[in-house]
């Protein structure tokens, strides 16, 4: 839809729609109320970090000692929206880890540098979770909970990694198709 309207002559008409669906964090508040200090991962692809951001928003400032790991994949940083925004957020939060993967960095992005959170980016080529080990992914913690949006291959190449590699549970996996 972002390539339609960056495309679209002056004065085409689109219908829109309120947005919908069902991808939220509010299940995460009843795992927080038993253990809040409960990891949070969230995963996103494209824009698909449109809806993780919000998630990670609205968890500013009430769960203090929640460990969040934020993974993101973009075909570079020219494509990677939010990334000030991110960095800032990494810089304010020391439970915060990011990691971010560019497919086809420009020469913008620099280099990039998996041993440093507030790198633009740590990873060339696409997101493999293998990569990382335990500590970001939290998978050693039986309460984390996975939340992740972006194109339905790479989401379903996710759910593979995060049961098949870390042994994560369904009932902690969640996700949203767009």
């Amino acid at each position: 839809m972002s390539n339609f309207l960056h495309e679209a002559e002056i004065g085409t008409k689109v219908k829109l729609s309120a947005p919908y669906g069902v991808f939220n964090i509010h299940g995460a508040e009843e795992v927080w109320l038993s253990d809040p200090d409960a990891p949070v991962v969230f995963l996103s692809a494209g824009v698909g970090l449109t809806p993780t951001m919000a998630m990670l928003e609205s968890l500013d400032g009430r769960h203090p000692d929640a460990p969040i790991t934020w993974l993101h994949a973009a075909k570079s940083g020219d494509e990677h929206a939010y990334r000030p925004r991110l960095i800032s957020m990494a810089e304010e939060n020391p439970l915060l880890s990011r990691r971010v993967w560019y497919e086809e960095p420009v020469a913008d992005d620099g280099m990039a540098d998996p041993d440093n959170n507030l790198a633009k980016f740590h990873y060339n080529g696409r997101m493999d979770l293998s990569v990382l080990d335990e500590h970001v992914m939290h998978a050693n913690h039986h309460k984390t909970n996975y939340y992740f949006c972006g194109p339905p291959e790479w989401m379903e190449k996710v759910r593979r990694e995060l049961e098949d590699h870390f042994n994560i549970p369904r009932n902690r996996i969640h996700f949203e198709s767009f």
